[in-house]
């Protein structure tokens, strides 16, 4: 779930830096894209990939030292 959450807020940010490139610099969308978009998508996959791992990993040891509970089905 944190993958798909930060994949989708990198998506949003990328996209509205893209935008505002677009109407403020008059740029083509295809200039814009190339320049606002297309350089930073490896790396935020990346950074993606890293914050949703050690995200992951943090909770595991809290729940381990008895930091925090684990989640608990809650019933419908």
């Amino acid at each position: 779930m944190g993958m798909i959450a930060n994949t989708v807020g990198m998506i949003v940010t990328l996209l509205m830096g893209t935008i505002q490139l677009k109407l403020v610099l008059d740029f083509s969308w295809s200039e814009a894209l190339a320049v606002g978009a297309y350089p930073f998508i490896v790396v935020g996959l990346i950074k993606t990939f890293l914050a949703s791992w050690i995200g992951i990993t943090v909770r595991r040891r809290l729940v381990q030292a008895n930091m925090l509970q684990q989640k608990q089905d809650i019933p419908a």
